[in-house]
């Protein structure tokens, strides 16, 4: 057996750049730690059939691998990707295989014959390799969409009415032939699945030029992430698109307790074999269409880093089957709040962002106008006091109090309660109890609540707003305190 080797360097920028992309070029890694702190690392590229290894030991820091490129002795893909696992156990390669037979390399592989491997792919975010099951093809095809349900959805039921509402939001002709283009694909196409729901036109489509910005992006390729605070349209946004484009639409809500699993398949036993069902998110990618991602940032750790290379140029979801390509009427939009009132939130891996256009949201329209389009509430005088209450409250949330009663929602809820039973002092105490303050945990911050509210009906010349009895101890307390 002969195998030459040449010195080589490959820089942090070259193995930073790539390391990303393992999952989409990787399909096995495996470890063995020897005597000595010796480590052997056994590589499965998904277009090579043959192993590449890494020795790490005290003389030498080693790559061995075959390619036409390595038998050719010129610079291949590999290397990068090999010195980024390397790099992930904390080594750096200094040699490398050149001028590689392929006889010679079967006979070093043969040194390994023999060594209990254990696997590392969830370290890489890769899935194992399933053995003694059908092949990858054929399992995948067992979980694809029925024929009956591939028959053409409606395009032109409500084409007028998008029509409408596309030149209310300034949306030019160009665009809109473009959109009509890709609607009839999408409902020609993409099958409405389980799990999935059917577009429909919401309540109060979203308003403002964000929405043209958004659409410039869909058609540059790009999938979205959605930022805004409470009220700023996130959800309207991405149903109002799922409307115009006719995309069966599937929402899916980030949590803490979400693994990659659960994301793209999970384990499952059927006709006497181990197997994986596919997830609904991996269906979406495989036949298409929307998914709304509600609050990823509640996602932990690097669970994003699953998305990768669904994102980037391999347009590919890997999954225990095999990987998925991406159906090119799939689109995801990210959603997630900020500010200061959320908590358990991650920080946003910035590979996942990179690979996003990242939208923020303003507040779509004024205040008043807002609760006027959501609710139907035209009563000036109950418009005026939703307005002075909110006014109030943000003083506290300017110094980082109470900011559970930052709810648009809330203001919303209070406006239909006004129109169902009237604006009265009776009816504007329960609202603002029960759908904004009452909201505000802390003790302290709920007084500090209270007394903001109280200065607003004292602005408008209302009937006071009462004290409560846990109110009265609590400053009888304070004043024995001093």
């Amino acid at each position: 057996m002969t195998i030459n080797f040449q010195k080589i360097t490959i820089s942090d920028v070259a193995i930073n750049t790539v390391k990303d992309s393992i999952p989409g070029f990787v399909e096995n890694i495996d470890a063995f730690e020897g005597t000595k702190n010796n480590l052997y690392i056994r590589v499965k590229f998904k277009k090579l059939d043959l192993y590449a290894y890494l020795v790490i030991d005290s003389k030498n820091h080693l790559m061995v691998h075959y390619c036409e490129e390595v038998e050719k002795n010129l610079p291949c893909k590999h290397r990068n990707l090999l010195a980024a696992i390397a790099n992930h156990f904390g080594h750096s390669i200094e040699l490398t295989n050149a001028k590689t037979k392929l006889a010679d390399y079967k006979d070093f592989e043969k040194q390994f014959e023999k060594v209990r491997w254990e696997n590392k792919n969830d370290e890489f975010n890769l899935f194992p390799i399933i053995k003694d099951t059908l092949p990858v093809t054929n399992q995948v095809d067992k979980q694809t969409v029925s024929v009956d349900q591939l028959i053409d959805r409606d395009w032109e039921t409500g084409w007028n009415g998008v029509q409408d509402y596309l030149d209310s939001q300034g949306v030019d002709i160009a665009l809109q032939n473009k959109i009509l283009e890709r609607r009839k694909r999408i409902s020609m196409h993409v099958p409405l699945q389980q799990e999935q729901t059917a577009p429909s036109k919401p309540a109060t489509p979203y308003q403002g030029e964000t929405f043209r910005r958004v659409l410039r992006h869909i058609f540059n390729n790009k999938h979205l992430i959605l930022i805004g605070g409470k009220g700023t349209g996130k959800d309207t946004l991405i149903n109002t698109l799922a409307w115009i484009f006719n995309f069966p639409l599937l929402l899916q809500i980030g949590d803490k307790d979400t693994s990659r699993e659960t994301i793209v398949a999970e384990p499952a036993f059927r006709d006497n074999e181990s197997t994986y069902d596919l997830s609904q998110f991996t269906k979406t990618v495989q036949h298409g269409g929307l998914v709304n991602y509600a609050e990823v940032n509640f996602l932990k750790g690097d669970i994003t880093s699953v998305f990768h290379s669904l994102f980037d140029e391999n347009e590919a979801l890997a999954t225990p089957l095999g990987p998925i390509q991406a159906h090119k009427d799939f689109l995801m939009c990210c959603s997630m709040n900020v500010g200061n009132g959320y908590f358990d939130v991650n920080k946003l891996n910035d590979a996942f962002k990179d690979r996003f256009a990242v939208v923020r949201l303003p507040q779509t329209m004024e205040f008043q106008n807002l609760i006027k389009e959501k609710s139907g509430l035209v009563d000036s005088n109950a418009l005026e006091f939703l307005s002075t209450i909110k006014k109030n409250l943000e003083e506290l949330f300017f110094d980082g109090l109470c900011h559970s009663a930052d709810t648009v929602r809330g203001y919303i809820d209070a406006a239909k309660y006004f129109l169902n039973f009237g604006f009265n002092n009776e009816t504007r105490i329960e609202v603002v109890e029960d759908y904004i303050i009452n909201k505000v945990e802390d003790t302290e911050e709920y007084f500090e609540a209270r007394n903001a509210v109280r200065e607003a009906f004292s602005e408008l010349k209302l009937s006071p707003f009462p004290f409560t009895e846990d109110e009265k101890a609590f400053s009888n307390a304070q004043e024995d305190d001093n």
